[in-house]
């Protein structure tokens, strides 16, 4: 906190140095070493730089603005627009290198039955999970870590979704409906041996609008199940596998890692959520002004978004801020 407040280096480089410390990957920590060294700090400052020189020639338009030929109005959202695209195109980098530093959450789902412990072994590349041709072998919701494309994972195998009066079951089935609320990642099973059932229906169901992969078990079997019915699905491409024969478990683990994997070319991380945040209010203030009319509420636009890209950095903060933030340093003895 000292060296920040003495400016020798930013909010995001002081950041980085706990990053550093409770980084728990190779990839997590070569992100950590390039915020701290300013990669982040540079990209954010360069795109500040370009935003104030849009505000002096907004507020140097106000001079004349009852001159038409010098109301640069729609110049200056087209500017806008192109930083807003810029800050768009950052904060989707950041929508996945969260992961660097939270690790991710993905939930492995489908009716009883279907598969989904033995997907849960392969994964993990050890038998953890018990495997057996009774439905509703797996009752409670088993957890693992793992690593994924340099990105930590929670990997969670879950109770069958289905209809049930069996009191502990049911607290099986309630468990994954609470894992699939935090899920970043939904896996998505299903079996080509049996017709298309109304578990499968509520298995879809439950993950709306979750990210979420479609994986087709025991393709070494006659098929039954509808593929009509996941091919429906806004062109998702479906994975299919036999746990028996070990097919398309190698497709899968790249799927899976390329839900996660990042641009690593253009030099810097963006991993934090603060971070991520405040570049969408940014895009929002940024997207406000390009609907405004007048200089003076454009110029206001601006100044709000210029705060906010602030705030990753330090530029513009408050006590209030560095205290939450430095609150999660620990000072060993």
């Amino acid at each position: 906190k000292r060296a920040v407040l003495l400016g020798k280096m930013d909010i995001a480089q002081a950041e980085a140095v706990l990053d550093l410390v409770c980084a728990k990957t190779e990839k997590a920590r070569r992100s950590a070493i390039a915020q701290l060294v300013g990669a982040l700090s540079k990209v954010i400052d360069e795109v500040g730089d370009e935003l104030k020189d849009i505000l002096s020639q907004t507020e140097n338009a106000l001079e004349f603005e009852e001159d038409e030929r010098m109301n640069p109005v729609e110049k200056i959202k087209a500017k806008l627009r192109k930083i807003e695209q810029k800050i768009k195109k950052i904060i989707k980098k950041g929508e996945t290198e969260r992961f660097l530093r939270e690790g991710a959450t993905v939930v492995i789902v489908g009716k009883p039955n279907v598969g989904k412990s033995s997907i849960f072994n392969r994964l993990l590349g050890r038998e953890r999970a018990i495997v057996t041709e009774i439905p509703g072998t797996t009752r409670d919701c088993i957890e693992e870590r793992t690593i994924v494309a340099g990105i930590p994972v929670r990997l969670v195998d879950t109770a069958g979704l289905r209809p049930t009066k069996n009191k502990i079951e049911t607290l099986g089935v309630n468990k994954t409906y609470d894992y699939l609320t935090e899920a970043d990642l939904v896996l998505l099973i299903f079996d080509n041996s049996k017709p298309l059932s109304a578990e499968d229906k509520e298995v879809l169901s439950a993950s709306e609008g979750k990210r979420r992969l479609l994986i087709l078990k025991k393709i070494d079997l006659k098929r039954k199940f509808d593929l009509n019915f996941l091919n429906r699905l806004n062109g998702k491409k479906i994975i299919k596998t036999s746990a028996r024969y070990n097919q398309g478990i190698n497709e899968l683990r790249t799927a899976l890692a390329n839900q996660f994997r990042s641009n690593d070319e253009d030099g810097y991380f963006i991993t934090n959520r603060r971070h991520i945040e405040a570049l969408k209010r940014a895009q929002n203030a940024l997207n406000q002004a390009q609907k405004e009319s007048y200089l003076e509420t454009i110029a206001y636009e601006i100044k709000t978004a210029l705060d906010a890209l602030g705030e990753i950095t330090g530029k513009v903060t408050n006590e209030e801020i560095l205290n939450r933030i430095f609150a999660q340093f620990c000072i060993g003895k």
